[in-house]
């Protein structure tokens, strides 16, 4: 049909959970909290925390996994999972393969 419209839905899909319900405080707690899930990854990946107002974690989304020097972040992947979350803040870490480093 020429004037067709689609309809599309939009969906937070649920994964096994990582994390407890510490509060991250500081950018230590970031790490050690992180540091273990993104080193499993044997290229660079960018990922999201979706945070609670009180400093929780709601989720995490993974938003791009690179090559084993570099990965692609476009801002509409790195808000998508914030908007649907109802997240009021984010941390955005990537690691670095390469050196063994994670930052955020």
């Amino acid at each position: 049909m020429e004037n067709e419209l689609e309809v599309v839905n939009i969906r937070l899909v649920k994964e096994p959970s990582l994390y407890s319900e510490q509060t991250l405080d500081s950018p230590q707690a970031v790490v050690e909290l992180m540091a273990k899930e993104l080193s499993q990854y044997d290229r660079e990946v960018f990922c999201i925390l979706n945070m609670k107002n009180n400093g929780q974690v709601i989720n995490m989304n993974l938003v791009s996994v690179g090559t084993i020097n570099a990965s692609l972040v476009i801002p509409r992947e790195v808000f998508k999972s914030s908007i649907l979350a109802n997240a009021s803040a984010i941390i955005g870490l990537h690691n670095h393969r390469g050196k063994g480093m994670l930052t955020s």
